[in-house]
């Protein structure tokens, strides 16, 4: 049986508050001389980054990463991942958007097109005068505090960042009017599907060998974890989709991924994965989510 015990700098789960834990197939990642365990919440099962990297060290494994050549190595590339954010806002009456972690700014410019006022937040210093350099919308960055409130507030590939989880998300949820409404999307790295078994088990057979990367995202949701979340800060679900896609396995099989044995492999356990998990119940098995929700109109953190 897996020894239960709690996270070394944190009691509680962030996602669902869960005080229970145990050590996870992803087993433990070192950075910078420092060893980060993922450990699994014993009630929801997602996993979370023990203990959570301080805020100068966090700012190195982000780095640029995320805004040069070599991004679609750790964040989901997929093709069409603001469709979804777009269509809603499409059928919706245009009013205030607030982009949180607006990245390259690509979706301020989309939903400017359709009438909404944009509003990016940013969490790299200089990443933030880029995008003031580039478009006339309002950039701030995430310690500054918005011109007005948001009608619709957008986390897109944020939340598995956040170190302070029941700190930081409440906070974030204050640039939201009062009925006003949430869409959120990101990945579902603890759910259990067909892929993820395969990874456990290649795991296992490197006997906990120590991987020597950044983690990049402190929290792997699932997805009972992740409506944990929404549900216990007084949000009302709307909708919530959850998809399996590609990444971290290769879109297309090209004539470049059959030269590279591992991307081959990662391509055709996923191709499994995703027909078993549409055959068995994606809300289940899936691992990428996209949720609507709405704050409630007497609630403002």
């Amino acid at each position: 049986m897996a020894e239960k015990r709690n996270l070394r700098n944190q009691i509680k789960c962030p996602m669902c508050t869960g005080s229970a834990f145990s050590r996870s197939w992803v087993g433990t990642i070192e950075f910078k001389g420092r060893d980060f365990d993922f450990m699994e919440c014993s009630d929801c099962r997602s996993f979370v980054c023990d203990p959570m990297p301080e805020e100068d060290l966090l700012l190195e494994m982000y780095g640029s990463s995320y805004f040069d050549d070599g991004a679609d190595e750790f964040e989901d590339g997929s093709a069409g991942k603001f469709d979804e954010v777009v269509a809603y806002l499409r059928e919706t009456e245009p009013g205030i958007f607030l982009d949180y972690g607006c990245g390259d700014g690509d979706l301020l410019n989309a939903v400017a097109a359709l009438g909404w006022r944009p509003i990016g937040v940013e969490f790299n210093p200089a990443q933030v005068e880029a995008l003031r350099g580039r478009y006339p919308f309002e950039i701030v960055n995430h310690t500054e505090t918005p011109s007005c409130k948001a009608d619709v507030l957008h986390l897109g590939d944020v939340l598995e960042h956040l170190t302070h989880l029941d700190h930081q998300f409440p906070q974030i949820l204050t640039l939201l009017k009062p009925g006003g409404t949430l869409i959120a999307h990101g990945p579902l790295e603890a759910n259990p599907n067909l892929f993820n078994f395969a990874m456990s088990l290649s795991r296992r057979f490197k006997a906990g060998k120590i991987t020597s990367v950044a983690p990049y995202h402190v929290i792997l949701a699932s997805t009972a974890g992740q409506r944990r979340l929404f549900e216990r800060h007084g949000l009302e679900e709307v909708d919530l989709l959850v998809t399996e896609v590609a990444f971290p396995a290769p879109e297309r099989l090209t004539s470049e991924v059959l030269t590279r044995p591992r991307s081959a492999v990662l391509y055709f356990i996923r191709k499994s994965s995703q027909l078993t998990t549409r055959l068995f119940g994606v809300k289940q098995h899936g691992n990428r989510y996209f949720y609507v929700g709405q704050k409630g109109v007497a609630t403002d953190e």
